[in-house]
């Protein structure tokens, strides 16, 4: 009987992470608590960066404004660190997170709003005195700017770019040949996830070379 008991455990232990398996490469969600511990990809698309959204427009006389937030003061719905506009980052809202500050406030005519997406390594997102306490060193300012987009005041896209992650991947990609041509030629057997058209994704054209990546000039560097 006791061998029994054992032997019905571990075929329930693997039973529990095949469904595990098969749940993630079906992509099949149950939202059930113990389900959680059975996937296998927990935390997979968690990042080394953190991110945080500009809002800037450019008026006609060459100035630059801040948009986001709007002219009542900032709003940080979760925590006291982001503003609203920093958990949009595909920036899906855009046009309506930048309406409140040229409806309500006086100034020149805008031309055009950029989206300036900054990123900065988890490592330097401490306080001064917490990162030279620990590291016994002052804290540098490795902040990278990518231009995102370009709208026109009334919220259309001009131009757009991929994220900064995205566009670092493609360029590590573009930059190697052999990657490259496998990314040009081969073909995942068993299509385990729902890809993405365009440069980057298997269902879409061929990688672009490095030089044609799109690179918008950031307000924030000029």
């Amino acid at each position: 009987m006791k061998r029994w008991m054992i032997n019905a455990g571990i075929c329930g232990y693997l039973a529990a992470l095949a469904f595990g398996f098969l749940c993630v490469a079906c992509q099949t969600r149950f939202f059930w608590p113990p389900v959680y511990f059975l996937t296998f990809d927990m935390y997979g698309g968690w990042s080394g960066y953190d991110c945080k959204m500009q809002v800037i427009g450019e008026g006609q006389s060459g100035r630059f404004y801040v948009l986001s937030p709007g002219p009542w003061g900032e709003f940080k719905p979760y925590s006291s660190a982001l503003s609203r506009q920093c958990y949009d980052q595909m920036f899906e809202y855009g046009n309506f997170l930048m309406r409140p500050a040229l409806a309500h406030t006086e100034h020149e005519p805008i031309l055009r709003v950029f989206v300036v997406e900054q990123e900065y390594p988890k490592k330097f997102n401490l306080s001064d005195a917490q990162y030279e306490a620990y590291y016994l060193k002052p804290k540098p300012q490795r902040i990278y700017s990518h231009t995102r987009m370009v709208m026109s005041p009334d919220g259309g896209i001009l131009t757009q770019s991929p994220t900064w992650l995205r566009y670092q991947d493609n360029l590590s990609v573009n930059d190697n040949p052999r990657l490259l041509a496998d990314a040009t030629r081969n073909r995942p057997f068993v299509w385990s996830a729902q890809q993405t058209p365009g440069p980057g994704g298997y269902a879409g054209p061929a990688y672009v070379p490095a030089a044609f990546l799109p690179r918008l000039g950031s307000p924030v560097t000029e």
